[in-house]
This record gives structure tokens, C-alpha cells and sequence, in this order.
């Protein structure tokens, strides 16, 4: 995955490529006023059909939903990443700092389908907190 920052002029002026396991499908980011937090959600392509050139997602539950958190000008080493409950988010609502943590408000997918059926998705609002200092969720 990268990240990159663009000036008023459109010139890239900062940019991080940032390690995954493997080719993803994020659809938002977050940013609060010092940090950016990117995803990698369980939902993918599956290897199998991808074998026969089939792009069709699968959400894989034994893995669990992890983000990214950096400084909005950090470098690749300065991600920390923070588990939580396996799931997929189409949407964050908003972010911001509070105490040490990063509260990050978004869709959580109870059913992460690749349908964009809100029922079928049993969407919901969710929060997340990241502690910067211990790396817990809640």
C-alpha cells in the first residue's frame, strides 16, 4: 500500500509505501491532526479463484482487521499497527487524538459481503480506539 501527501501545487511531496501480506482492497483512510491510519481489512481476493483469473472477494475470519498508524510525514518504520475484531469498512465517519490514542469512528460490517446491500452488510457505527503508547485496541 502507499501513502503519499500532494502540496497545493500537486507536486508529491512526501510518500511511504507501506508493507502488506499480500494484495488488499482498502476503500477509505483516516486522518486526525498529526496521524493518518490506513487498513488492512480481512476482505480479498481469493487465491483459488484468482487461479482461474475470477476476481471475486472472500472475507477471511481467522484473520483479524489491522490499521496502520503513522505520522502524516513518517516513514515506513514509524507504523504501528493495531488488531481488532475481523470485519470490513467501506466508510470512517471521522478521527481524532485524545489522551494518547487515536478514536477512529466508522462502519463496521457485521457480515462483510462484497455486496453493497446495507442490510445484507449489517452495517453499523463502531469506534475504535488505538493506544499509542501500550498498542491496545478497544
Amino acid at each position: 500500500m502507499h501513502y503519499g501527501v500532494v502540496d497545493p501545487d500537486n507536486r508529491l511531496v512526501h510518500y511511504v509505501d507501506v508493507e502488506l501480506p499480500g494484495p488488499r482492497l482498502p476503500h477509505d483512510m483516516a486522518f486526525t491532526e498529526n496521524y493518518v491510519i490506513l487498513n488492512d481489512f480481512p476482505l480479498f481476493w481469493d487465491a483459488d479463484f484468482l487461479k482461474s483469473n475470477v476476481h471475486l472477494p472472500k472475507l477471511h475470519r481467522d484473520l483479524p482487521s489491522r490499521f496502520a498508524v503513522l505520522p502524516r510525514r513518517g516513514a515506513a518504520g514509524d507504523v504501528k499497527w493495531f488488531e481488532a475484531d475481523t470485519t470490513y469498512v467501506l466508510h470512517f465517519t471521522n478521527a481524532y487524538e485524545d489522551a494518547g490514542e487515536i478514536v477512529l469512528d466508522g462502519f463496521f460490517q457485521g457480515n462483510a459481503v462484497p455486496a453493497l446491500a446495507l442490510d445484507k452488510m449489517q452495517t453499523r457505527l463502531h469506534r475504535w480506539r488505538f493506544n499509542l503508547v501500550t498498542g491496545q485496541t478497544r
